[in-house]
């Protein structure tokens, strides 16, 4: 099996179905993004937001912060959907 061309043909198919990843550092207090999400971020290419500015696109006030909530109980049980301003269009993300 060949590393890459799994990642590659992994990736093309999540963007063809419209799905993506974010991995948090905590360190940098960042999300790391896929492409698809970064795209719909408006991210530039390295897919890296802060967790300041990923929570500043949450656009239902009543909705906890990500930050806050994902960490609470690290094995993040719990889903999580959030209605986030895209360079497309406000679109529901589902964590």
């Amino acid at each position: 099996m060949n590393s890459k061309f799994d990642y590659d043909l992994l990736s093309a198919m999540m963007t063809n179905a419209n799905m993506g990843w974010w991995e948090a550092d905590l360190k940098t207090e960042s999300y790391i993004c896929s492409e698809y999400i970064s795209r719909l971020l408006g991210l530039d290419e390295d897919g890296t937001i802060s967790f300041k500015d990923f929570n500043k696109r949450i656009l239902k006030e009543e909705q906890r912060h990500t930050t806050t909530h994902s960490f609470d109980n690290i094995r993040q049980t719990q889903e999580t959907v959030y209605l986030l301003n895209t360079v497309e269009d406000p679109t529901w993300i589902r964590s």
